[in-house]
C-alpha cells in the first residue's frame, strides 16, 4: 500500500503493509514538514524520482 502526502514543494509516498492509524499519520505529517495526507490510490502526472539526497 502506498500512502501519499503533499508538501508545498513535493509529493511524498510511503510504502506500508497496513493502513496507518491517526497517530502514525500525525507522525508522518510532522516528519514531512506538516505535509497534507492525500487519501487516494493514484496521483496523476509526470514525476521524477527517487533522487539521491546530498
Amino acid at each position: 500500500m502506498l500512502i501519499f502526502f503533499r508538501s508545498p514543494v513535493a509529493y511524498l509516498a510511503v510504502e506500508s503493509h497496513a493502513k496507518p492509524n491517526k497517530t502514525d499519520n500525525d507522525k508522518l505529517k510532522w516528519l514531512f514538514g506538516n505535509a497534507t495526507h492525500i487519501d487516494t490510490d493514484v496521483i496523476e502526472g509526470i514525476f521524477v524520482g527517487p533522487r539521491k539526497e546530498w
